[in-house]
């Protein structure tokens, strides 16, 4: 026999009990350290990023006295003349992007992007290229704060290779060019993306039927030593010592029914997460 406080007490826990089976989705980043932590795509020599370009990203970065590699397209190893389509750097002791890529020779065009970036701070970067006038272009969370122009547009063969965190290059020395920091949610087109898809993809990523999408990594496995191309093109990674990290950019997604458990009122995109009652 209850009392009517009791009845109430009993009927409210056995009411809020549904939502103990409620996981909150867990989204995660990668964190490389100074060494040869990497992640090497398998099966990339088919990839050509000769062409238009849109590379993005979301980093969080520690300054190194060795030049770290972001995300590269490129293959040194023993050849004399460089085939690197492109990569993103940090130079020694700096906090400023630098974009490259090979025009054949061992030669070079070389950008170095004036923005200043905090040490570990997010940040969402997306960088274009056109070949057609021969521009870069940085966005920073979705605006445009810089331009470029170069002379010779890129060339290399298919042999390539992509990775994060590292580079295959035996110009970087002793000291490697081993990125020292945290980096999320890449995404790859051939193409160019205009500013307000690169503003879009703040909070929506691409659901893989986007035209010129190559890859879209955003390392929520949280476990195991792969990482997966969610784009539905199959470009998937292996992890070579870097770790899995619950330290991620600011996320505008989540369950946007009302009618669900776990409804997130200030999500703008839905990222599949909804969990009903019975």
């Amino acid at each position: 026999c209850l009392t009517y406080e009791e009845y109430l007490i009993d009927s409210l826990q056995q009411a809020l009990a549904v939502f103990e089976t409620v996981e909150e989705v867990q989204d995660y980043s990668i964190n490389f350290y100074e060494g040869n932590d990497a992640i090497e795509l398998i099966e990339t020599s088919q990839f050509s990023f000769s062409e238009n370009l849109s590379v993005n990203f979301d980093f969080n970065y520690t300054s190194s006295e060795n030049y770290q590699i972001l995300i590269a397209y490129s293959d040194w190893g023993e050849l004399s003349i460089a085939n690197s389509q492109f990569f993103v750097e940090i130079a020694p002791n700096d906090n400023q992007l630098n974009y490259i890529h090979e025009y054949g020779d061992g030669n070079n065009e070389h950008i170095e992007f004036q923005y200043q970036f905090e040490e570990s701070e997010w940040y969402s970067v997306n960088i274009t290229r056109d070949i057609n006038i021969k521009e870069v272009r940085l966005y920073i969370e979705g605006n445009l704060e810089e331009t470029y122009n170069y002379g010779n547009n890129p060339t290399g063969g298919s042999s390539a290779k992509l990775e994060f965190g590292n580079q295959n290059n035996s110009q970087c020395g002793n000291g490697g060019c081993d990125y020292d920091g945290k980096i999320d949610n890449i995404i790859i087109f051939d193409r160019l993306t205009s500013q307000e898809e690169i503003q879009s993809f703040l909070s929506c990523p691409p659901n893989g039927s986007e035209e010129g999408l190559v890859g879209y990594w955003n390392f929520n496995e949280g476990s195991g030593d792969t990482v997966y191309d969610i784009s539905g093109n199959g470009n998937h990674g292996v992890i070579i010592g870097a770790e899995f990290s619950e330290d991620v950019p600011e996320s505008q997604t989540g369950c946007t029914d009302v009618n669900a458990l776990n409804f997130v009122a200030e999500a703008l995109c839905d990222n599949g997460s909804c969990v009903y009652g019975n």
